[in-house]
């Protein structure tokens, strides 16, 4: 069974278990990352039911399996929109018109009060994207980082210099509670984000 908890009370946090990502629920609407188990989606979604929430929208912060593989069970079940950056568009392409294709600076809005904003992380992954809640100051990091000072890996593909220009742009945000793609959700996130960055700079100085 999974384990669920309200971070804030407009973000509904999944715990990811075994090869499953963190998954959350912003707003009552939004769905950010789908895990990878299929019995894991099922077992949500009659929870989800259960609660009368109703999501139409899904992101993907980039679509390794842990992350993805659940979409087309969401998509499906909610007849939601699914929301991917530029770079996996064609990956996605079958969705059609329940397809959304985001760009560095997009807002997916809930209502006037609930808001992110689309910032393009490549390095961990070549389609990775955070979503920022700047009136909340709410980080939404997938695996570009993590809490305590970690960081999304960069040996299945990915760049450790692209990722620490991504956690640059992260730097410059507010941020109060980091909801990462593993590991624990955590409050003070600026602490979090900084501390991440000088990890990346000392992977980056082992020639990795």
């Amino acid at each position: 069974m999974f384990k669920f908890s309200y971070i804030t009370p407009d973000v509904y946090y999944i715990a990811s278990q075994t090869f499953n990502s963190n998954i959350y629920i912003y707003g009552k609407k939004i769905l950010i990352d789908t895990g990878h188990s299929s019995n894991y989606a099922e077992d949500i979604i009659k929870h989800l039911k259960s609660y009368d929430i109703k999501i139409e929208k899904i992101v993907l912060t980039h679509n390794h399996p842990d992350h993805s593989s659940n979409v087309d069970i969401f998509q499906k079940e909610f007849n939601a929109v699914v929301c991917v950056h530029e770079k996996l568009a064609k990956r996605y392409g079958y969705l059609k018109d329940k397809l959304l294709i985001l760009t560095e600076g997009d807002v997916l809005k809930v209502n006037e009060d609930l808001k992110l904003q689309v910032i393009f992380t490549p390095g961990h992954s070549r389609g990775g994207i955070c979503l920022y809640d700047e009136k909340n100051k709410i980080l939404f990091s997938g695996d570009t980082i993590f809490s305590h000072g970690n960081i999304g890996r960069t040996d299945i593909g990915g760049d450790i210099h692209a990722l620490i220009n991504s956690i640059e742009k992260l730097l410059k945000l507010d941020i109060e509670v980091l909801c990462p793609g593993h590991m624990d959700a955590v409050k003070n996130g600026n602490k979090h984000v900084k501390m991440s960055y000088q990890f990346a700079k000392q992977v980056s100085s082992w020639g990795m």
